[in-house]
């Protein structure tokens, strides 16, 4: 009886398990350039979780990725649904505007995304200086 219960807070476990399962299956596909099959399996993961970022993430990057290899720009609005939900649940970037500080590291994330981040934070953080350091490169911070 392994996944099936009838309590409540079990359930909500499973749904979560699930998700993730699929997510993972989502991101080693997207690590091989098998963009549809992530798509499907990120599209499998948010049957569970629509709140997930990180599933809007790899989805966003996903259809960008096949986009890009396909040369197919009618896969690029998705690309930017799942990358603006992604934003409206984890809204950070709002945060970062709202205290508008000195340095912004960018640290993670493909280089797209960071491109991404750098471009919305000149337009609305001009005064901020914006870091993307190489792997393991100090960066002073004060």
């Amino acid at each position: 009886r392994i996944g099936k219960t009838k309590r409540a807070e079990n359930t909500d476990v499973w749904r979560e398990l699930r998700s993730l399962a699929y997510f993972a299956l989502c991101n080693c596909e997207l690590e091989l350039n098998h963009f549809d099959n992530a798509i499907a399996y990120c599209q499998k993961s948010l049957s569970f979780d629509k709140e997930d970022p990180f599933t809007h993430y790899a989805l966003g990057w996903s259809y960008l990725r096949q986009a890009d290899t396909s040369g197919d720009v009618s896969l690029l609005p998705a690309a930017r649904k799942h990358f603006t939900t992604m934003l409206d649940i984890n809204p950070g970037i709002e945060y970062a505007e709202k205290v508008k500080p000195k340095k912004i590291l960018l640290v993670h994330g493909e280089e797209p995304a960071q491109n991404w981040f750098i471009n919305r934070f000149r337009d609305t953080l001009p005064a901020t200086e914006i870091i993307r350091p190489d792997t393991h490169q100090a960066v002073e911070l004060w």
